[in-house]
C-alpha cells in the first residue's frame, strides 16, 4: 500500500521536495487500508505543505517489540510549538504560525481514521529538525475485524 508512486508525490516534486520511502523488507499489520490512506495522506500532505522547498520528508514504517507497527512521517518544517501539542489533534485548531490556510480538521480526521482501526497516532518535535508523526498499528487483530497490509 505504501509505495514510491504516492499519489502526493507531484506536489513534493512541485515543491522541490525529496518524498522518501523507507520499510522494513515485510511488515504485516491489522488495519483499514481506506483509512491508514486517509490518515497518512493528511500526514504527508501537511509534511510537503509546512517543509521548505527542497527538503525531504521520509516516510518510515517498521516493527516494534511491542506487537506495533511504526508508520513515520518525518519532516524538515518548523515543528509545532510545544504549548501547542495538548491541541494538536483538536477540530479546527492551527498553530499560531499557520498563515498557510486550511480548516484545522486535518490532523482531527487523521486521529480518527487511526483510531477507528485500533491505532494510535503521536506527534514528536525534533528540536532542529522538524517533526514526526507516528502512526502505531497493532501486529495482531484487534477485536474489531480489519484488513491486513504489507
Amino acid at each position: 500500500m505504501i509505495n514510491q508512486s504516492h499519489a502526493l508525490r507531484p506536489l513534493a516534486e512541485e515543491r522541490e521536495q525529496t518524498l522518501s520511502f523507507d520499510a522494513e523488507y515485510r511488515v504485516l499489520a491489522w488495519v483499514d487500508e481506506n483509512l491508514l490512506r486517509m490518515a497518512l495522506e493528511n500526514l504527508i500532505g501537511n509534511a510537503i505543505r509546512y517543509s521548505p522547498p527542497s527538503s525531504e520528508i521520509l516516510v518510515r514504517v517498521g516493527r516494534l517489540p511491542d506487537d506495533l507497527v511504526a508508520l513515520d512521517v518525518l519532516d524538515e518544517g518548523p515543528g509545532i510549538e510545544p504549548d501547542e501539542v495538548d491541541g494538536l489533534f483538536e477540530r479546527f485548531v492551527r498553530g499560531s504560525g499557520d498563515r498557510k490556510g486550511g480548516s484545522g480538521l486535518g490532523l482531527t480526521i487523521a486521529r480518527w481514521a487511526v483510531e477507528a482501526f485500533g491505532g494510535r497516532i503521536d506527534y514528536e518535535r525534533r528540536i532542529g529538525q522538524g517533526s514526526m508523526f507516528r502512526i502505531l498499528c497493532p501486529v495482531n487483530e484487534p477485536e474489531r475485524e480489519g484488513e491486513a497490509i504489507a
